[in-house]
């Protein structure tokens, strides 16, 4: 771990810089971390091992180390090289070489060639060994370094020897050094992951980095470092937590008990305004009688529910005039009804003829080009009978005519018939809710066949002195009900216009019925919670002595740990700038 202490040592130095303006705690932590260097390097970040170290080490010795820079060994880069260039190499036995052999290398350019096996890779780690004291390969694969490094037959290996040549152009022998000579030799497996540095992730890059300059053993000594050590301290804040949490709590019911009176007028002016919205100059007091009425006087809601309950009588729709054209237009269809079966008796015979022209016409379809009594070819009789058929059809259209016309007319008396009993069923039922059912024209009207087929059923009240009997009334009489239906029916249309009026208020009311339930709901709840407020803010201290004690407690006890945890953050914060590119972690 020497190469790791030094590139520490080195940034002990960088952080003492002029114009770093590292914290004073920050130095401190990075003293203590150097002063007990080995042991630290001797854990990791897993388990937070190396923050439990430090956190031990930190309570003990940080209040007392030092922040000035300590006392560091010279680094061989400010002193004075001994030699300029190599000169010359002498290696054997050695890994492949058996036999002592030299090399040449005074020139500016020294290539060395040849095919596997030939001793490449043994010249390159004889001169890393001549410079550095050990070959990294030796070290990567855990193998002694006389045991890698020994000619298999020889059994054995000796120091290289490397000269260099002075300031002065004479020889000197070159003596290893690893710090001083660290990036001169790069080792060729580096070389071989370097080359692949495109391929790599970005924080896998400046382990790559570090790794060919011979940096990665301080690489893999700073990513053991966690990036906070707050678990392995003593900063529990649950006790504190919990009592600004609680504090918290206790200022949201002081706010509560003390906005209650505000938020009450709120919802009195709220309410006052509805009331105002339902009717004008109505206050939120009479709306609530309006509503909900009180022990003495029953609420309009329920005046309007009872009223609105009760029945309605039907609208007949009659009058004395509508009475009048249903009886006219009813003896109006049978008078053209007679008439025309009057036209259509006088053409009895013809009616016959018709038939009988109809039928032959029916035959053409058959017997087309004969005749269809006797099937004599058309061409031999006297008279086409088809001829004579269609000639007949032609005299008879008026006949058709008024068969037609005939048949509407019945249609029409039917109708009108229908139409004269209904209206009559309905001023029969008028009497009825009347109490008036067995009167005359009650008793007339409920003896009426409700379907009657016969034309002229209604005739009898023209005269109805004829009935000896005396159970008919007259045309006027039916006249005089009809009046009274017409009297009623204004009334239930002006009743049922007051009704929509009652609806219409019934629906307001019941709007405000939910309302106000709704506002009473918002305004006890106000209430009910300022009243909470008001016991809990009471019993606050009491309920809460014991862990207003425990959080002070807890205040006293990571007291101490918090300027460790502020010389680490910024320790960790500076080394990690101290290093061109985020690190790859291991571990967790």
């Amino acid at each position: 771990m020497g190469t790791a202490r030094q590139d520490f040592e080195r940034f002990v130095r960088w952080l003492n810089e002029p114009g770093r303006l590292a914290p004073e705690s920050a130095r401190r932590m990075a003293n203590l971390t150097l002063a007990n260097f080995d042991v630290v390097a001797a854990t990791a970040r897993q388990h937070n091992n190396r923050s439990q170290l430090l956190a031990r080490l930190a309570r003990q010795h940080l209040a007392a180390t030092s922040a000035d820079l300590p006392e560091l060994p010279d680094a061989a880069a400010q002193g004075k090289w001994p030699w300029l260039r190599l000169r010359s190499l002498t290696l054997g036995p050695f890994r492949g070489f058996r036999e002592p052999q030299a090399f040449d290398l005074s020139k500016r350019i020294v290539l060395c060639y040849g095919p596997n096996g030939s001793g490449k890779s043994s010249l390159c780690e004889a001169l890393e060994y001549a410079l550095h004291g050990a070959v990294e390969e030796a070290g990567s694969k855990r193998i002694e370094q006389r045991d890698y490094l020994a000619n298999i037959h020889a059994g054995r290996f000796a120091n290289p020897t490397l000269t260099a040549t002075d300031a002065e152009g004479g020889e000197v022998q070159v003596v290893a050094d690893e710090d001083a000579f660290r990036f001169f030799f790069i080792e060729k497996n580096r070389i071989d992951n370097f080359s692949r540095i495109a391929a790599t992730p970005p924080g896998r890059k400046t382990d790559l980095i570090a790794t060919l300059f011979g940096m990665d053993q301080f690489n893999d000594f700073a990513s053991h470092f966690n990036e906070s050590m707050d678990a392995a301290l003593t900063l529990a804040a649950e006790m504190q937590i919990q009592l600004a949490g609680r504090r918290q709590a206790l200022r949201i019911d002081e706010l509560t008990r003390d906005g209650e009176a505000g938020q009450l007028r709120t919802l009195d002016e709220a309410a006052a305004d509805y009331a105002a919205g339902v009717a004008e100059n109505l206050t939120y007091d009479k709306l609530k009688l309006l509503v909900l009425g009180n022990a003495e006087t029953p609420s309009r809601l329920q005046e309007l529910d009872t009223k609105l309950r009760a029945l309605m009588p039907a609208v007949t729709n009659i009058s004395r005039r509508i009475i009048a054209e249903l009886f006219a237009n009813a003896d109006a269809c049978v008078v053209s009804l007679a008439t025309s079966q009057r036209g259509l008796d006088e053409r009895r015979s013809q009616v016959s003829f018709r038939q009988l022209f109809v039928a032959v016409h029916a035959l053409r379809a058959q017997h087309e080009d004969r005749c269809p009594a006797c099937l004599t070819p058309i061409a031999d009789v006297a008279s086409n009978p088809f001829e004579r058929a269609d000639a007949g059809l032609r005299e008879l259209e008026e006949l058709a005519r008024l068969e037609a016309e005939h048949d509407r007319l019945q249609r029409a008396v039917v109708e009108a018939s229908r139409s004269l009993r209904a209206s009559l069923h309905n001023l029969e039922e008028l009497l009825a809710s009347e109490g008036q059912a067995d009167s005359l024209i009650g008793a007339y009207l409920r003896a009426l066949p409700r379907n009657p087929d016969a034309p002229g059923w209604w005739i009898a009240v023209y005269s109805p002195e004829a009935d000896e009997t005396g159970a008919t009334p007259s045309l006027e009489q039916i006249f005089g009900v009809a009046d009274q239906a017409a009297e009623r029916d204004e009334r239930t249309r002006e009743a049922l216009r007051l009704r929509d009026e009652d609806l219409a208020e019934q629906a307001r009311l019941n709007d405000a019925r939910v309302w106000m339930a709704e506002h009473d709901v918002r305004r006890r709840q106000v209430m009910e919670n300022a009243a909470q407020a008001r016991a809990r803010i009471t019993q606050w201290e009491e309920a809460n002595a014991d862990l207003i004690r425990r959080a002070g407690e807890e205040e006293q006890a990571n007291m101490h740990d918090r300027p460790i945890k502020e010389a680490y953050d910024s320790f960790y914060g500076l080394l990690d700038r101290h290093l061109p590119q985020p690190r790859v972690r291991q571990g967790c």
